[in-house]
């Protein structure tokens, strides 16, 4: 559990630039015993127990409410979690090139480089069979992506 933390504070040490902001995030990894209540700094996950009699444990009728609790809190954290890592990546990539270049670069068709689909699904597309390559480029009604990939690939043998 140490180690989690540690490795998860580590990951996250370096602040992410947003628009001339830093923004600094911590995490923290934790358990309870069954005795000790996370309830006054966090959530209460599973409710009170209400009574224990002949082998039977009851428990407090707020149960419902408290595991609705608890997934709004999961829920919350992971909305939390993808905004960071997406001002993260955004971060980064603005550390490579400018905004024109993102625009410019997602204007075009991506470069594939594993086929996604039929008969050849999972065979890298440097290992198609070329006339299978053609189809893809000349006769499919397939994606602009998948028949960009084939005609590069095609491109490619041909200057070899």
């Amino acid at each position: 559990m140490v180690q989690l933390a540690s490795r998860l504070q580590a990951a996250i040490a370096v602040p992410v630039s947003l628009n001339a902001q830093r923004i600094y995030v911590s995490a923290s990894v934790g358990f309870c015993l069954a005795q000790r209540a996370p309830a006054p700094r966090g959530m209460t996950l599973l409710g009170r127990t209400g009574a224990y009699d002949n082998g039977v444990l009851q428990i407090a009728a707020d149960l419902a409410e408290n595991i609705a609790g608890g997934d709004r809190h999961y829920l919350t954290t992971l909305d939390e979690a993808d905004a960071y890592v997406t001002a993260h990546i955004l971060s980064r990539l603005l550390q490579a090139c400018s905004v024109e270049d993102m625009i410019l670069i997602s204007s075009k068709p991506a470069l594939l480089s594993t086929v996604g689909f039929g008969k050849h699904k999972g065979m890298k597309f440097a290992d198609v069979p070329a006339d299978y390559l053609e189809w893809v480029r000349d006769k499919s009604d397939l994606k602009e992506d998948v028949k960009f990939s084939a005609a590069h690939w095609l491109s490619v043998r041909s200057r070899a």
